[in-house]
């Protein structure tokens, strides 16, 4: 089962479900890919602190990826 979500917007709701949907198939381990592709726009326009931006999408990041969920982030000029 592959998974695919396409979003503009992560937010600590957003991940945590995300992180729980490879256990509705079974978990990581069994076959079930989820992909999240994240369309954000330009960091250095249209966000106050660029650097903390990058940093916020690098922790979800990582925590979707402890739960078997790829975060591919799509930079939109």
């Amino acid at each position: 089962v592959t998974i695919r979500i396409i979003t503009s917007a992560i937010d600590g709701r957003a991940v945590s479900e995300y992180c729980g949907v490879p256990a509705m198939f079974g978990g990581a381990g069994t076959g079930c890919t989820v992909e999240v592709l994240l369309f954000s726009p330009s960091t250095e326009k249209y966000y106050v602190n660029p650097t903390q931006h990058r940093e916020y999408i690098s922790l979800c990041r990582s925590r979707m990826a402890q739960n078997g969920v790829v975060l591919t982030e799509i930079l939109l000029p």
